[in-house]
Formats: structure tokens, C-alpha cells, sequence
């Protein structure tokens, strides 16, 4: 129907009533495919003024996948992606993909790659899946998922390297009894731990199992529960830790909080360090936690821009390095 010859670029499409009238068919039937045909990049809408058709040039479109709709690249991304005017994307949660992996060039006849953004934990298959369809495939996210590496583009943070830069700004401010607050049920969480406890042993430190609190998974990201347990931790009489190495911003953010509640004085008493992704949430509480940033925005953005390049590229796998930096705040 868009081949006819009354529907050229950016002219008016059928509005939804003309849609039920012409085809026979229901009002969210004819939202549906409304919507299916912006998603493609074939019709784009301006508020309050309708629907439009897309020129062809927006005809080649990319799939970002996200662990979930709670996880979301839109704001991070529109500023490069608007930068090349021939491709459109769609942001798509994994479990949502894989329904439709046997159809996906039929779901998404215009499909040029797919992005995978940040810890996917079991979705080998998917990336597979895309990929024995001939469609390029590009991981952005950490080292620490290895199954990936070898098997798409991508680009990574180095886990190793974070995680020396944050003990070894801990040990110059003069910290001897370092403790850990994160999770082992994450992978990316596990790494750095992993790394903790191997750099305690190369500078000859002494892990003490009090100081180091690995919060379950389900509590992880609810702030209330996270709060009461680190709290719970920092009020036992053998947590004597002076300075704390923080798996993300949200472990950051909650031990500085619980901390502050229990007269915990930072960084006097106690230093914190850890590593974020772009410093939203340790920017709004204080004392501000002392940080190696990824350059999540960048790094998305940069992985996007790469992977339009490698759409017409059958060069052989690539890897390609993000690059981190400490933020040195008040916590230390």
C-alpha cells in the first residue's frame, strides 16, 4: 500500500477511521499495524498533527536490546542516532526478542543489526539466532561476560583495571582493613569481587569475611531493603572495616546513607570508593561517593555508531576498549 503513488515522503497517511473503513477491519487492529509500520521506520507521527510517511532513507533500522523495559538507552542514544539520517532505532527488551527470533527478518523486514546493550546474562542464543540470519550483531557492556567475546563485535570496560583503580586509591588514602559491599549473583557484581579479593592478596591485605557484605539479589535494587541490611552489617561488633569498595552507584549510594544514619563519619571514620555508570545517583547524596566512571552514554552512543559502519563490513571480529576514569569526591 505505501508503494502507491499518493503516498510520497512526508505526505499524510490513512488516518485510523480510514484504515477500519478501507480494510474492514477494528480500531486496534489498525493501531496495531499503525504501529508496526513506525516501528519499521516507514511512518513517523508529529504531535497533533497525524501521521506521515518516512522518506526511504529512514528505511534501515537498527535493534537495541536491553535486559528489560526497566532498562531503557532513549535518552542516552537519541543525540548520535540522530546523526545518521539513513538508519532508525527500536529499543526491544531480550525476552521480547526471543519469541521472534525464527521471524525476525519477517517481523523486521528492514533490520540492518542489532546492539546488544549491557549484561544479558543466557542470551548466547539470541545473539546466535541473529546472527546465523546474517544480521550483524555488536555487544557493548564489561569483560566479565566472556561467552560473548569471541563470538560479535563489541565493546567492553576492563572489570581488572576498575577495580585496581578503586582499591589502589583506597590503600593512598591510607585505608588497611578493606571491606567489599556488592552481590556474587550478578556476573558483572561477582567480577569485581573476584577482583577485590585478588588485589587484597597481591598488596598483602587481609580479607575479613565481617567486612565484606554481599547483598542477595532480590534486594540488591529495592533502596529500603538494602538500606536495613547494610545497616544490620554496620552495626555488628566485628565490622571494623575503614574503607569500603562499592560494586555500582547503588551500593555507593546506600552504605553512605546507612552510614550517615548510624553517626558513621565519611571519610573521617570511613572511606567509600566504588565504580558508576554515570554518576545520577551518587551526585545527590553526601558526602559524594569517590568513583571510576564507564562512559555508559559515550559508550552506547560509540557502539552505535560503530556498528553502522560494520553493516556493510565483513571484517572479522573486533574489540574494542571503553575508557575509565576515578571522579574523586568527598567520601574519600
Amino acid at each position: 500500500m505505501l508503494t502507491d503513488e499518493k503516498f510520497t515522503p512526508h505526505s499524510a497517511f490513512l488516518s485510523e477511521v480510514e484504515l477500519c473503513e478501507r480494510f474492514k477491519v477494528n480500531v486496534a487492529t489498525a493501531r496495531k499495524a499503525v504501529r508496526n509500520l513506525e516501528e519499521e521506520g516507514l511512518l513517523y507521527k508529529i504531535h497533533r498533527k497525524g501521521t506521515f510517511v518516512s522518506p526511504p532513507s529512514r528505511n534501515k533500522l537498527i535493534l537495541f536490546v536491553t535486559t528489560s523495559r526497566s532498562f531503557s538507552t532513549v535518552g542516552r542514544v537519541t543525540p548520535v542516532a540522530s546523526k545518521y539520517p539513513t538508519f532508525q532505532w527500536l529499543e526491544l527488551p531480550v525476552d521480547d526478542l526471543r519469541p521472534i527470533m525464527a521471524d525476525i527478518r519477517h517481523v523486521f523486514p528492514r533490520l540492518k543489526g542489532v546492539l546488544f546493550v549491557r549484561d544479558l546474562p543466557g542470551c548466547i542464543d539470541v545473539i546466535r539466532g541473529v546472527q546465523t540470519q546474517g544480521i550483524p550483531t555488536f555487544f557493548y557492556g564489561s569483560e566479565a561476560h566472556t561467552p560473548f567475546l569471541d563470538m560479535t563485535h563489541s565493546l567492553l570496560y576492563r572489570e581488572s583495571e576498575m577495580s585496581a583503580m578503586v582499591m589502589d586509591h583506597l590503600k593512598a588514602c591510607g585505608c588497611r582493613n578493606i571491606g567489599f559491599l556488592g552481590t556474587d549473583e550478578l556476573v558483572v557484581f561477582s567480577a569485581r569481587h573476584e577482583f577485590f579479593r585478588k588485589w587484597m592478596g597481591e598488596n598483602g591485605f587481609q580479607i575479613k569475611l565481617a567486612n565484606v557484605i554481599n547483598l542477595p539479589r532480590e534486594i540488591l535494587f529495592d533502596p529500603r531493603k538494602s538500606f536495613d541490611e547494610v545497616s544490620r552489617r554496620l552495626k555488628a561488633k566485628d565490622f571494623d572495616a575503614d574503607g569500603i569498595f562499592c560494586a555500582n552507584e547503588n551500593c555507593s549510594a546506600v552504605f553512605v546513607q546507612a552510614a550517615t544514619a548510624l553517626g558513621i563519619k565519611i571519610p573521617t571514620r570511613m572511606k567509600v570508593a566504588g565504580i558508576e555508570d554515570d554518576g545520577i545517583i551518587t551526585e545527590r547524596i553526601y558526602p559524594q561517593p569517590t568513583s571510576v566512571r564507564i562512559p555508559f552514554d559515550e559508550d552506547v552512543r560509540e557502539s552505535f555508531r560503530i556498528l553502522t559502519e560494520l553493516i556493510d563490513d565483513d571484517e572479522a571480529i573486533t574489540r574494542r576498549w571503553s575508557k575509565h576514569y576515578l571522579i574523586k569526591r568527598q567520601s574519600t
